[in-house]
This record gives C-alpha cells, structure tokens and sequence, in this order.
C-alpha cells in the first residue's frame, strides 16, 4: 500500500501557482455553450474525454485573463455554540468539527486546544476571538485556546473570498496594516512547539492527578492531567501569567510519562507538534491550514471592449492555459473574442436572427447555430448537431428571426473566421458545465475556478 503524501500536494500545488504568476505563461477563464444542454437543460457532469475538450473549444465565445489568482481553503465560520478540535498533527481530514476558523471580522485563527468539562467530554465555543496577538496562542474564558494567524486582505476577500472558501496567502515584508500583522506573525512561529497531548488509554485507578512529563528533544513544554473516577480524561497544556501556553520549542520528538497517582494501570497518551512542513505553527498559513486549492477568479464586465457578448446566455466556464491568436502569436490583451464568424453583406441583415437559431445556407446546406452580431459580423458555432459543412460567398442564409418568422442574410463570403482567440490551440485545464447564466450589458460576472488536488 501506498499513499501520496501532503507534501506532493504542496509541492505539485505551489509549481501551477508558481507557473501561472510567471510572465511566461497565461491563463484565460473562459464562457461558452450558449445552446441548451438539452430538453430538459439537465446539466451533464464533465468527463474530462477529448471530445468533452473538443466541444468545450467549439463553443467558446470569449476569454478574459485570469490573473487573480490565491491559494484557498475550506471556509469554517465561527459561531457561538459550535465545538471545535484541536489541530492534531496525526488527523488528515478536518470533518464535521474543523480546527480552524474565520470570525466575522476575516480573522483567521487555528484551535490549539479545545475546551472540555471535568468528564473529558468536549464543550462548545461561546466566546468569540478578536486577538491579533503575533507571538502567542491565547486561552479565552470559555476554555477554548486560539492561535491568531491572519486577516483577510481587503482585496483578498473581493476576488477570492466565498461561501465555501477562504484566500490563503504569505505576507511579505513590503506590506502595511493587517498584512504587516501577518507578517510578523511568520516571523515569530517557533519550530518544534507542543500543542497538546491527546489521551491514547486513560488508565485507571488514579487516586489523584499524575505528574505529566513531556520527553524529547526540545524544552520547555508542560501540561497537566486532569481525573474524574480514577481515569485521566484530558491533558491541558499548562498556561503562565498572561494566558499564553507553555508549549515549549525545538521538539522533533517528543512522547509523554505519567507519574504519581498509584494507579492501577498507567495512562498512555500523545504528543501533537506543530511543525507543518518543517516550519512552526503560524509561518506559512497555506500549510497551517492544509490549503490544496488553488482559485483563479476574473470578472467580465459588459461587453469588454466589444470581446464578450450580452443579451446572450453561457452554459460552461474553462480554464484555458496559453491560448494564441489566429495567426499563432501569444494572447496578450485582458480580454478576447473566442467565436466564429460569418460576414454578411450588411449590418442590418446580421443583426436579425434569434439566439441559438439554426442558420441553413440556402445553396450549400451547411448549418450553425446563431450565437450573436456585431456590425455585418454573424457568430456562428458548429458542432456534432449542426455538421461541419462549409457555407459559399454569396448564398442567402436563412433562419429563425428574433421577432418570429424567417431571416435571411447575404454572405459576402463563405469563409468561417475565427475571432482573436483560436480555438484548436491553448491547453484546456478545467471545464465546468452549469445552468444558463444570462449576459448584460450593465452586468458583472464574478467568475470563480478553484483547481483541487
């Protein structure tokens, strides 16, 4: 057996961040399929096949970068009530009961020690926390013990802050305000910290507390076992004069010794350390909070400079990775037309058509389906339903018109033209099919991609 390890994760994660901020490489998110999935538009589920990248190409219809781009986690709320774990360096999966949340304020913060009664049983969070504090986990009245590790930057929370996650990133020293705090908070994670010690068998026969001795390679750790009926429930870490936890520093190691308390049979426990990734808890808060997420997000307002249509629905959102002009040049501009066309002999005639229409030649035979128009410009897709016939200059096209009735156009020529964008070229990443979201002019897209591993 065999596993794939976190570190792979971060790893192959940072390389497509680290590729997509580099000035070599572009990534376009881009809309699509304005015809309906079918009768029912019940939206089919993506397959990742070549044809399912061939038909996402056929109907692209523009692309804009996607520049803004943040490392994301699964967003946790905290809420008065909830009970919440301790970050535990043997737990991989976060559940039901995360050990991390983000307050109302965009304050991030990382639970070091739950709180419990005399049972050992786990209680419920009751007080919020609003620390800032950089170098200390802090134990609030309600038992609970918060580490603080970040605020969301303004921005950050515009572009990349959702329903379900939360931008994680890694303050530098250029920055000011809540992300100078962030910074100092990187600069002062002490390696090899204990953050708790959880009971693996609680023994029995206690007659009184045993003394808890942590071992290892580091110092300065302490904690305290707490009874109830002769078993040891729970083990604090101990706290000095201002709430801050003795958890010590330098440990790679470490495992625990109970002594005193003539038991009749020894309790066991665990040491959690917060070394994440060789780093202390706090120093990088990608790793603190496990992120594998990468989001990618841009926002098409309106037409976009004449590249994006309104008045015009879309169905699939792509991620596409250097796309190229028709003539094979790199795409360069924020924004970019993606369609086929057709050219008609006038504007007038261009602009007649209902969406999604099926356009006939009326000599050659050959079909498409309307998508939109700009001056004598008619834009087209072709695809398995329509056939990939080739239209002739100077045959009357005809189809279904926006008022009812029949529309006709005269092509002055029979060449289908691809707009800025060329199809066939570009690497495509990611492909989300959704229901119809209808374009307009006054309208802005918020257009989140979020790349898992």
């Amino acid at each position: 057996m065999a596993v794939i390890t976190n570190d792979f994760k971060r790893v192959t994660l940072r390389k497509l961040f680290d590729d997509a901020q580099s000035v070599t490489n572009r990534y376009y998110i881009g809309i699509g399929k304005s015809e309906p999935w079918n009768d029912a538009e019940a939206v089919p589920t993506p397959t990742g096949s070549i044809r399912d990248d061939r038909l996402a190409r056929q109907g692209l219809q523009a692309a804009k970068s996607a520049s803004n781009l943040s490392f994301v986690c699964s967003r946790y709320n905290w809420t008065s009530g909830t009970i919440y774990n301790a970050f535990d360096d043997n737990d991989l999966t976060i559940g039901d009961n995360p050990y991390y949340v983000i307050t109302e304020d965009n304050r991030v913060y990382i639970c070091v020690q739950e709180a419990r009664n005399s049972s050992g049983a786990q209680t419920a969070s009751t007080v919020k926390p609003v620390h800032e504090d950089a170098l200390k986990a802090v134990k609030l009245s309600d038992g609970y013990k918060w580490k603080y590790l970040y605020t969301v930057l303004t921005t950050d929370a515009s572009n990349f802050l959702s329903a379900n996650f939360v931008p994680v990133r890694l303050a530098d020293s250029s920055e000011t305000g809540v992300g100078a705090l962030q910074y100092a908070v990187q600069n002062a994670a002490v390696r090899g910290q204990v953050l708790g010690v959880k009971v693996t068998n609680g023994g029995g026969g206690y007659s009184s507390a045993p003394t808890v001795t942590i071992e290892g390679d580091g110092t300065g750790a302490a904690a305290t076992a707490h009874v109830t009926g002769g078993v040891v429930t729970h083990i604090t870490l101990d706290s000095n004069a201002d709430s801050a936890m003795d958890m010590g520093r330098g440990y790679n190691f470490a495992g625990v010794k109970f002594s005193g308390g003539s038991p009749t049979t020894t309790a066991t426990g665990r040491v959690v350390i917060g070394d994440i990734f060789g780093a202390g808890l706090g120093a990088d808060p990608r790793n603190d909070l496990r992120s594998k997420s990468l989001m990618f997000n841009t926002k098409p307002a309106g037409i976009e400079s004449g590249t994006f249509f309104v008045g015009q629905d879309f169905r699939q959102v792509i991620l596409i990775q250097d796309p190229v002009e028709s003539a094979g040049s790199a795409i360069t501009a924020s924004a970019v037309g993606a369609s086929k066309f057709l050219v008609a002999t006038d504007a007038a005639q261009a602009g007649g058509f209902a969406n999604d229409t099926t356009i006939t030649g009326g000599s050659s035979g050959a079909k498409a389906l309307f998508v939109s128009n700009a001056a004598d410009k008619v834009y087209v897709v072709q695809n398995d339903s329509t056939g990939f016939g080739t239209f002739t200059t100077g045959e009357t096209i005809s189809g279904t018109a926006s008022g009812g009735g029949t529309q006709n156009a005269t092509l002055a020529s029979g060449r289908l033209n691809y707009q800025t964008l060329y199809q066939p070229d570009g690497k495509i990443l990611y492909i989300d099919n959704r229901a119809a979201v209808i374009r307009d002019s006054a309208q802005t897209e918020d257009i989140k991609v979020v790349i898992t591993i």
